[in-house]
């Protein structure tokens, strides 16, 4: 999922009303910056653990 116009919080990231637990839930697998591009680009992927609520979406978040 690709997301523009998104909010960071103190641990998560809002996304069309939607927040994600980026501590918890989430973590960082690839953190791009492009310096003469000025952008950048964080993918963050869904772990695996048991206390993952299954109602999490499945995808990976990029920003």
């Amino acid at each position: 999922m690709q997301s523009h116009g998104f909010v960071f919080g103190h641990i998560e990231v809002e996304i069309q009303h939607r927040a994600y637990d980026l501590h918890n839930v989430y973590h960082a697998s690839t953190i791009n910056y492009d310096i003469v591009d000025r952008s950048a680009v964080l993918i963050f992927t869904r772990r695996t653990g048991t206390w993952v609520p299954s109602e999490e979406a499945q995808c990976e978040i990029d920003f």
